[in-house]
């Protein structure tokens, strides 16, 4: 048979307007079915031999259309596996952009205690805006050590860390007379945890006291001991 069946699988193909064109054309092709249903009563076999016999060059270009149609719907068609992993993949692409819209994001412990409320508000705002701030913490009966730098996380509880920070210490009344063992204790600090003479104290200073500061890439400041804390920017 030839490979004009086409005409049987395309579901969109009209009969009727074909045969009309081909009436204008090639009249003797379908002489004999004026006035019959052509869509009930048309035999395609036939139509073929007909068109084979009487026009064979006509019936050999019809099969190069045909043959190329059929390669390009072959050509289009993939297995059955691959159909079914195109579609997974179609269908996770689909939920992760709808999870993207009705899911939250996973938030950590940062992110929430950022949006807090209250007198931990000033620490969310330095964190966010990466504000300089001065920590003040206290010893028994007294501040006793001051630290500026800029705040990176902290918690409810108060526990701040903090990177680039000045520490500033201030010794009590014994301080002068123990300079000899802070000395030995320093000789096994790094460089940079060493204390230096000096440094910004902002409140009276007795007599006897002695004020030392170093700088430090980071640090942790624990809750219970801070009294005091603002922003200096």
């Amino acid at each position: 048979m030839m490979c004009i069946v086409f005409l049987k699988m395309d579901s969109e193909f009209d009969i009727d307007e074909f045969t009309k064109n081909l009436a204008g054309t090639h009249p003797e092709l379908v002489e004999g079915l004026e006035g019959t249903s052509l869509l009930d009563d048309f035999e395609t076999d036939e139509f073929e031999r007909k068109i084979v016999n009487e026009y064979p060059e006509l019936a050999e270009k019809i099969c190069e259309l045909d043959e190329k149609t059929v390669k390009e719907e072959q050509e289009k068609k993939v297995s059955k596996k691959q159909q079914a992993r195109d579609r997974r993949e179609r269908l996770e692409a689909m939920m992760i952009e709808g999870r993207s819209v009705v899911e939250k994001k996973d938030e950590t412990y940062h992110d929430r205690i950022l949006e807090i409320k209250g007198p931990l508000e000033l620490l969310a705002k330095a964190v966010k805006g990466e504000l300089r701030i001065e920590v003040r913490t206290r010893a028994v009966d007294r501040i006793d050590r001051i630290f500026e730098g800029i705040p990176t996380t902290f918690d409810e509880h108060m526990n701040v860390m903090m990177k680039n920070v000045t520490e500033t210490i201030r010794y009590g009344r014994k301080a002068k007379k123990e300079v000899g063992s802070r000395n030995r204790v320093q000789e096994f600090l790094p460089e940079f945890l060493r204390w230096k003479e000096g440094g910004n104290w902002p409140m009276p200073i007795g007599a006897n006291s002695l004020v030392e500061h170093r700088f430090q890439r980071s640090c942790f400041v624990k809750g219970d001991s801070i009294v005091f804390v603002r922003t200096l920017s």
